[in-house]
This record gives structure tokens, C-alpha cells and sequence, in this order.
């Protein structure tokens, strides 16, 4: 049995279903995201404790537990995963404490219907993301063809993924990026960045302008221009919603499906 082939054709239903179902439902009302009231010091110090966490910690945790007397015996790629857990619990931390600040909306849906929306996005965004993935791979290799050598490489987490191995290793590193890093991500660039940003500027504006920061940090030459209408996509569903969680499992769905497909297509 070709789990390949199946797994395809039920995404492509899934995107069938969900495309027909956006161009159906009318009926749901945009609710709309309010700017979030924080000035630029407060907006910066919260930019820089996640840009702290995110890249200054893990180097901290890997040259101490380098340096500890401590027998470990964990290989790089096992040692990564245990430092990337840590620094995604810390910026969970991070945000629980500042959550209150946030002044989200409560949520008025019930969790059947930001799943049922979330995954139905998910369902119309992946296409688009997708052909925009072909079409700037084509770019990137025409690039370099005409002699700018661009360096085609992986995300950081899918070159990790690829070298684990055992089931708890890659169950822990499906929960990182299915649930812990979805929740911290939408939280700060679309909960707070996009929010902070549209007390200046237009929805697309601030959609764009989070998404040239998400892409960017994510430090892949081959996923910047799909993560960037990714993270517009993101913010447009959560605009529509006026529900940070349906971002939330949009973002854990499209993770997963990544992961599942380099499963699928691993030598």
C-alpha cells in the first residue's frame, strides 16, 4: 500500500472541500482584529526577549550542558531537541506571563468550531502555499543558473527532523512543532507584532510587514517567499475570525503536514 499516494489524495479532497466551502460561506461574518495599545519601547522589549529566547538561549544551553561534568550521552541532533524543548517551554513561559496584557478577545466559538475553521483554512491555504513554493524554487534555481549562488537550504527544523531517530525523539520533536511552537508564533507575530502594527498601518500593510520579520527569522533562502504569504494567510484568518486560535491550528496543521511528508518522501 502506497501511504504516499493516499495521504496526497486525501489533502487534495481536503483542499477540494475547503475551497468550495470559502467560496460558500458568506454567512460568517469578518469579525476583525483590534490594534493592540502598546507603545514602541513596550513592543520592542517584548521583540527582544522572543529574539533572546529563541536564538541567544539555546547557544547558552548547549555550551552548558557541553561544558557540565554531566553524562548525557546524547547525540547533536538528540541534544538540539532537548535545547529547542527548553527554549520553546521558556517563550511559553514568556507569553503566559504577558497574556493577560494582550487584551485578547474571549473567545465566543466553540473549540468544534475554531477546529472545524482551522483545519478548512488550513485546507484552502495549503494550494497557495504550495504552488508559491514551486514557483520560487524555479526562481531560486533560474538565480542561480545565471550565476547568483543562492544557498537552496532547509529550515534548521527540518534538517533536525531528518537526523533523529527513535519514537520518542520524534514524538517530542512533533509536539515542539505541531502545538508548542504554533502556539508562541501566532501569539507573538500575529497576538502581538501584527496587532501592534495596525495601530499604524492598513491590515495589508501590517499583514506584509509581519511576514517579511516571520519569514525572514525562520533563516531559510528556499521557504521566504511561501512562509511570507503564509504568515499574510495566517493573519488574514485571524482577522476573519477575530480568534487567535484558528491561526493557532492552521499554523499546527501545516507544521504536521510538513513533517508527514518528509516521513513519506525520506530515503
Amino acid at each position: 500500500m502506497n501511504y504516499a499516494v493516499i495521504y496526497c489524495l486525501a489533502c487534495f479532497v481536503l483542499c477540494t472541500v475547503s475551497i468550495a466551502r470559502k467560496f460558500n460561506s458568506g454567512n460568517i461574518e469578518c469579525v476583525g482584529v483590534d490594534a493592540l495599545n502598546v507603545t514602541k519601547k513596550q513592543l520592542f522589549g517584548v521583540f527582544f526577549i522572543f529574539l533572546a529566547i529563541t536564538f541567544l538561549l539555546p547557544t547558552l544551553l548547549q555550551a552548558l550542558l557541553k561544558a557540565l561534568p554531566l553524562n548525557l550521552n546524547l547525540s547533536n541532533a538528540n541534544l538540539d531537541l532537548v535545547v529547542g524543548g527548553i527554549s520553546h517551554l521558556t517563550l511559553l513561559g514568556f507569553i503566559i506571563l504577558i497574556y493577560k496584557k494582550l487584551h485578547l478577545k474571549k473567545m465566543d466559538q466553540s473549540w468544534t468550531f475554531v477546529l472545524k475553521e482551522g483545519l478548512s483554512c488550513f485546507g484552502a491555504v495549503l494550494p497557495i502555499v504550495l504552488l508559491t513554493s514551486c514557483l520560487w524554487l524555479a526562481f531560486l534555481l533560474f538565480l542561480n543558473k545565471c550565476g547568483l549562488k543562492i544557498p537552496i537550504n532547509e529550515q534548521g527544523s527540518v534538517v533536525l527532523f531528518t537526523k533523529l531517530s527513535g519514537f520518542l525523539p520524534k514524538f517530542l520533536f512533533l509536539v515542539m512543532v505541531v502545538v508548542l511552537a504554533p502556539i508562541v508564533e501566532e501569539l507573538v507575530f500575529r497576538g502581538v507584532l501584527y496587532r501592534a502594527f495596525r495601530r499604524e498601518l492598513k491590515c495589508g500593510a501590517a499583514a506584509i510587514l509581519t511576514g517579511v520579520i516571520f519569514a525572514t527569522l525562520h533563516f531559510s533562502a528556499i521557504s521566504l517567499l511561501p512562509l511570507l504569504v503564509f504568515s499574510i494567510l495566517l493573519a488574514k484568518s485571524y482577522d476573519h475570525f477575530g480568534n487567535i486560535w484558528v491561526p493557532i491550528v492552521v499554523h499546527g496543521a501545516f507544521n504536521c503536514n510538513s513533517l508527514i511528508l518528509i516521513m513519506l518522501f525520506q530515503p
